[in-house]
């Protein structure tokens, strides 16, 4: 990994540089909500300092659309002749991308890029450099912590393009990929060697944000995930957790380690598309069957398999990880308060 020190004056000057070859996506407020957009003014720097900000929507969307076209078709005289989006081919970059939604995009590329290779996703994110920045102080929800999603990131553990750690006046700028390193060559003059003492003060740093973040709300992971790898939890926990679901998806929505999927189809006249679009276990149609036949129809059910497809040892073993991040999203989305936290406490006391 290399290092190197970006004063905050020379950011402004760095980031025109990458427009020249990047679509930029930066953190951006829209009447008081944060949000990941493409950069059409100018940056707000409290959104990329030490003091987590997260956008309300991870910024899984860019490689993994809400909606997309996956074929199209057209009818002529008895044939069919297909075809697929072109590929996009400006690269793309997000500027202020935190811990945790950079590790959640690294399990939707084991999702799509190692169970089975996805080349609308494979595309997208083959095109896409992340540079993350470090959290030194905690949002109300944040628990990364507790799932190794944050706040910092380790570079032998994660793999990250490029980690900005905020140290006042300066970034130290942590490049841990290929990608990560092409972007401070585009101008070396703007950035400078580390000495020691600043290297220190980063890992000071960071011992300190780890423990602001266990201040916060925190979910202690390992008993639910014995529990549920070994079926322990009373079917009426399960039953008393699904009616305080609303049956919304909107945890599911603003996960940024949910994948889920529905296919659909649209055709006029002799032409036509299949596309798919984002979907939710929580919903009761998402597990029916042609036959109408529905293995999940009762709400808890529902919830027991979502936690346990995110907390079981079966999945973590094949997926290398839990499937949450610590972004505390589901916290704030939820209005049956059963986000992660509530749930795994929940679990904990049997």
């Amino acid at each position: 990994m290399e290092r190197v020190v970006l004063h905050k004056s020379n950011l402004k000057p760095w980031v025109d540089r990458i427009h020249r070859g990047f679509h930029v996506f930066v953190p951006s407020r829209v009447r008081g909500e944060i949000f990941f957009l493409p950069q059409a003014g100018p940056l707000e720097s409290d959104l990329l300092s030490g003091i987590a900000t997260l956008p309300y929507l991870p910024p899984k969307d860019i490689v993994f659309p809400q909606s997309e076209t996956l074929f199209s078709f057209t009818r002529d005289a008895g044939d069919i002749a297909f075809s697929v989006p072109e590929r996009a081919s400006r690269k793309r970059l997000i500027l202020g991308i935190r811990s945790c939604d950079t590790v959640g995009l690294h399990w939707l590329d084991h999702f799509y890029l190692t169970n089975f290779l996805d080349f609308y996703y494979h595309d997208r994110r083959d095109n896409l450099t992340l540079v993350s920045i470090a959290c030194n102080q905690p949002m109300k929800n944040c628990f990364c912590i507790c799932c190794e999603g944050g706040p910092f990131l380790d570079p032998e553990k994660a793999a990250f393009d490029i980690q900005l750690v905020d140290l006042d006046e300066h970034y130290l700028v942590e490049c841990n990929s290929e990608k990560g390193k092409r972007l401070v060559d585009l101008d070396r003059n703007l950035f400078s060697l580390p000495d020691p003492a600043m290297v220190e003060a980063r890992d000071q740093l960071e011992e300190k944000s780890r423990t602001l973040f266990l201040q916060e709300p925190t979910s202690y992971m390992s008993a639910a995930i014995r529990r549920i790898t070994s079926n322990s939890v009373p079917p009426e926990v399960w039953t008393e957790l699904g009616e305080r679901c609303f049956d919304d998806g909107g945890c599911t929505f603003v996960c940024p380690c949910c994948s889920c999927f529905g296919v659909g189809y649209s055709s006029k006249g002799e032409t036509g598309c299949h596309y798919r679009f984002w979907d939710s276990c929580d919903y009761s149609g998402f597990t029916r069957e042609v036959s109408g036949h529905n293995p999940r129809a009762e709400k808890g059910e529902r919830f027991k398999r979502r936690f346990f497809h995110k907390l079981s040892y079966q999945y973590i073993k094949r997926d290398g990880r839990i499937g949450c991040v610590g972004c505390g999203r589901c916290i704030t989305a939820c209005p049956g308060e059963v986000g992660m936290p509530a749930v795994v406490e929940r679990l904990r006391r049997g």
